[in-house]
């Protein structure tokens, strides 16, 4: 037996214990707050992480929720920041090539090409982004985010093995309304934010959001050059909703982002591990590095009530455009990428509506996506000879019917069960150059696959209620650049790889406790991943393209995630959270032929064995009715690693504690606020992921940040 096979035992019995008393806690207590303590009752949340209006509290899977409020209030001001604010959830910006890299209970994936797929959904309004490098700049003017931990292969399908991600927008209403926000910090940091809502008629209502950020980069160029992992973007929403009558309405949406800068780098092993904090954050980019991209899209979403039933259509098209020179690590080749991405999804689904013992959902969906990528490696070869790849198109398209329906046996039991069917195709046409030599290459695939869920909910009281389910997720498999060709020069052995499959098993329980002043929410998991999708940066001579993905044989994953808030008086809430990960590669040979390892045994990227956060909130009532709140939070997260799967080789981030503190006036109307903050307060150099592009290099977070917020609304 594995070492640290009886410690997760050890940790398991006493996570149940844990549950147990909890539940027994919710269990025990009044069935309502004290009607002279409503003040210190927490608010109830309402989700649609199951594609239906829900309680949080009574939605039976693993899931986070964060108001648009309070992530104004904790400075997330970027969905990396979540990081921060949940258990088991690891999101970082990737290299240039990457975009976000979004990691769930220990699994993502770091294939962000064309013909890869993300790990997690992401969603915005319930439109699915594909491209990572698209989906960070939705941030703002938002009603609150949906973390769903787990696989949603029934709901969301092939692109949630590790999980889904909701960002949900502020819609448009029926009242004259605005607001502004302006934030300058360090490193030259500014950042704006405005919104207005129009009411135009009494069924016709506009809303528009605009935000903006600048910061100088954080990781310094030692040949004087401007500092990498700067920002300088821009972002616009604009909402129409139409209202025809009470039962119909229709939404439209149009919004557009530039993304320019000099964008990101990456920090040699070397210096990262030379212990100087200086040399942590400094590199040698011998090329210049610059972008220039622009994303956007338009939306619709048309809601018709029948009655027992409700008619939901969904369409979004969107476009990736993206003009990018790059430092390729260290070396004086530049990488210089163009491309575009196109993307267009349909969803049609009905809803019971109503409260009965049957809900249900169940729809349609298609998705297609066209890309054009051109890059070129220059001078690699000689002076004037580089290598050069032209992939026009990649294509991917996925259709799907889904079905989920909850069965109440009685007040108390209720059953659960989903299916999914998914079709997916995918193809590419590309060529080659080396120098002025074209090689012309190409591959298709073909997938599908069902996915179920069967689960039970148990409501103990209206306090509490426990949840168990088992649930499989898939993610299609792809294919790399190159040919099957043996005689060709761009002959690649994994050319084709395999979809990745999951199974996973779930017990939770979610409830509140001491009159409502206490909310938690528990899961305990284990996942069974087979074919286990990984990426790596292939050597800058590689003649088969950038990156490389294969499949792992096995994996495993064990945990246990605990969140929630304590209300200890009017003025105090303290939020917590506790996530612990055993995440293990099962049969799993790294590396290239002739130096391979055997990685049985061996952790998967980014998943520390645990992670704990606790914040901590004040507000002081003032005299004429301003109010003062001050607020700190910490996060510790024990070691972990990254992999670099050519040398094969695991890095260390060893364990750091982050400290986060803020201090908040608001006007007695609460149309003027002031907010001064330090986030990253100790100042902490912290590996987010490795980059193999180049001579390969870490990517770093954020170092101390601080600065002052003054915001307005009508």
């Amino acid at each position: 037996m594995h070492k640290d096979s009886w410690r997760l035992s050890a940790q398991s019995r006493a996570i149940a214990l844990l549950m147990l008393g909890a539940c027994a806690a919710a269990r025990a207590q009044t069935e309502a707050a004290d009607p002279q303590d409503k003040t210190t009752t927490l608010d109830k949340v309402v989700v649609t992480a199951q594609k239906r209006l829900q309680f949080a509290s009574k939605t039976p899977l693993a899931l986070s929720v964060v108001g648009g409020d309070d992530l104004k209030e904790l400075g997330a001001v970027r969905i990396d920041n979540l990081s921060d604010l949940m258990p088991n959830v690891e999101i970082a910006d990737g290299d240039s090539a990457h975009g976000m890299t979004i990691r769930i209970r220990g699994v993502s994936s770091s294939d962000f090409t064309d013909g890869g797929d993300p790990s997690a959904a992401f969603n915005l309004d319930g439109i699915y982004i594909a491209r990572p490098q698209a989906q960070g700049l939705s941030f703002f003017d938002l009603e609150r985010v949906e973390v769903l931990r787990g696989p949603q292969g029934t709901l969301y399908g092939r692109n949630a093995t590790a999980g889904a991600i909701n960002v949900i927008s502020n819609k448009p209403k029926f009242q004259l309304a605005g607001a502004a926000g302006l934030t300058l910090g360090n490193l030259d940091t500014l950042r704006y934010e405005a919104m207005v809502n129009l009411p135009v008629s009494e069924t016709v209502a506009l809303r528009l959001a605009v935000a903006g950020n600048r910061r100088d980069g954080y990781l310094f160029n030692t040949n004087g050059t401007p500092a990498h992992n700067d920002a300088n973007d821009d972002a616009l929403r604009l909402h129409g909703l139409v209202k025809f009558n009470p039962s119909t309405s229709l939404l439209l949406t149009l919004d557009a982002a530039h993304i320019g800068g000099i964008g990101s780098g990456m920090v040699p092993l070397e210096r990262f591990y030379s212990g100087d904090k200086k040399q942590q954050r400094q590199f040698n980019a011998v090329v210049p590095s610059a972008f220039n991209d622009d994303t956007g899209g338009v939306a619709a979403e048309f809601k018709h009530d029948f009655g027992p039933v409700e008619l939901t259509y969904q369409f979004g098209h969107r476009e990736l455009k993206r003009h990018e020179d790059t430092a390729h690590g260290e070396l004086p080749f530049p990488l210089l990428f163009r491309g575009k991405n196109q993307q267009d999804s349909h969803e049609l689904r009905l809803a019971s509506n109503g409260s009965s013992a049957l809900e249900w959902v169940a729809g349609l969906y298609s998705f297609k996506e066209k890309s054009l990528t051109d890059y070129t490696i220059a001078d690699l070869l000689a002076p004037g000879v580089g290598l050069h790849w032209l992939v026009d198109p990649t294509k991917a398209s996925t259709v799907a019917g889904f079905a989920q329906a909850s069965y109440a046996l009685n007040e108390a039991l209720r059953l659960t069960g989903g299916l999914r069917q998914t079709s997916d195709s995918k193809s590419q046409v590309g060529t080659m150059y080396v120098g002025d030599m074209p090689a012309p290459y190409g591959a298709s695939a073909r997938y599908s696959k069902t996915n179920w869920k069967i689960g039970a909910d148990y409501t103990v009281s209206r306090a509490l209620m426990v949840y168990a389910s088992v649930s499989t997720g898939y993610k299609a498999g792809g294919f790399n650049q190159g040919t099957d060709d043996k005689t060709k020069p761009n002959y690649n052995p994994n050319l084709i790889y395999h979809p990745e499959n999951l199974r996973a098993t779930e017990v939770g329980a979610k409830g509140r406790a001491l009159d409502g002043r206490l909310q938690f929410n528990a899961a305990l998991f284990d996942y069974d991943y087979r074919d286990l999708q990984l990426s790596a940066g292939m050597p800058p001579t590689s003649s088969t393209g950038a990156f490389a993905t294969v499949n792992a044989a096995k994996a495993r994953v064990r945990g246990f995630d605990l969140d929630g808030k304590f209300a200890l008086t009017p003025d105090d809430i303290l939020t917590y959270s506790l996530g612990l990960l055993k995440s293990r590669y099962i049969g799993y040979t790294a590396g290239p032929v002739g130096s391979q390892q055997n990685w049985s045994g061996h952790a998967l990227d980014n998943s520390p064995g645990s992670t704990v956060a606790l914040g901590y909130q004040h507000s002081w009532s003032l005299a004429g009715g301003a109010n003062l709140s001050a607020r700190a939070s910490m996060r510790r997260s024990a070691s972990y690693v990254v992999s670099d799967f050519n040398a094969p080789r695991q890095y260390t981030q060893p364990a750091y504690t982050k400290v986060d503190l803020s201090l908040q006036w608001e006007s007695p109307k609460g149309d003027y606020s002031i907010q001064a903050f330090v986030k990253n307060a100790g100042d902490k150099t912290v590996i987010k992921s490795y980059s193999g592009l180049g001579t390969g290099g870490l990517i770093i977070g954020e170092p101390r940040l601080l600065g002052v917020r003054l915001a307005t609304r009508f």
